[in-house]
């Protein structure tokens, strides 16, 4: 309950800060909280779910502090040790490297392609934290193999099979999950996506991408979804609504789409 507790928490917050609509929060917060009546229980994956949205919190407000030459000390002290707790506590780490390290492959592309001084030492910087906190990890009870077998556990069919939590969630929604909410979240995800490519952050982007591919893949990755991507969606169809024109040219292009979706899923 408290684990549940604080990740509404720090969704709620960390979509006030980036301003959504409160009308928008409201409404994700219900998708999200009738999606995790799925995820119930004293489960260690409950871990994974409040430290990987703290995570990239945490990385974001690092980011936008070099930005706007903020001191980020507690961040660097913070950030390592939610890593280095994570490690210890649920495999699910490995989705943590993953979106760290895509986070900054897309922010080097960015840097690569402007070229501006200030931003390479900017860059530096993000570049450090990262290092420290994915090197951090590798302070558990099996080391860098943990990681090993984490891989070819990913990869082995037999254990796979062992669990429900493996299969596509549109497999498991015909065992009696409830899966409604999550077409939903797609709906709006793909939505949002379409319509504010040119304005999202690339590295939002690709966190979104990616965690809609594992979403769409394994039922167990859910969460991810929805607990990360949340803040950065509100916030996009936020600015969309304020643009009144925008707003109308993508319901007048969505309104086929939507009537075809509904026809099918019912």
């Amino acid at each position: 309950l408290l684990l549940y507790t604080a990740i509404f928490l720090l969704i709620f917050l960390w979509s006030r800060k980036k301003s959504c609509n409160d009308f928008i929060i409201l409404f994700f917060l219900i998708l999200a909280g009738w999606l995790s009546t799925n995820y119930t229980g004293d489960r260690p994956q409950l871990f994974s779910s409040f430290f990987a949205p703290l995570s990239i919190f945490l990385l974001e407000n690092f980011k936008d502090n070099i930005r706007k030459q903020r001191s980020n000390l507690w961040i660097f002290i913070i950030l390592p040790i939610v890593m280095l707790l994570w490690a210890n506590c649920h495999p699910g780490i490995s989705v943590g490297i993953a979106l760290f390290l895509l986070y900054w492959i897309t922010e080097g592309v960015k840097i690569v392609l402007k070229k501006e001084e200030i931003e390479i030492h900017n860059f530096k910087k993000l570049t450090a934290i990262v290092f420290i906190s994915l090197t951090i990890t590798l302070a558990n009870p099996g080391g860098y193999k943990i990681y090993l077998q984490i891989f070819e556990l990913q990869k082995s069919n037999s254990f796979q099979q062992l669990s429900s939590e493996y299969l596509s969630p549109f497999v498991v929604s015909k065992y009696g999950a409830t899966i409604w909410p999550y077409y939903i979240y797609l709906f709006a995800t793909f939505f949002t996506l379409i319509f504010t490519f040119k304005k999202i952050e690339p590295a939002h982007t690709v966190i979104i991408l990616f965690l809609l591919g594992i979403s769409l893949s394994a039922f167990r990755y859910i969460p991810f979804l929805i607990y990360i991507c949340t803040p950065l969606i509100a916030a996009q169809i936020t600015d969309l609504i304020k643009d009144k024109h925008k707003l109308n040219l993508a319901l007048n292009k969505i309104g086929l789409p939507i009537l075809i979706m509904v026809m099918l899923l019912s």
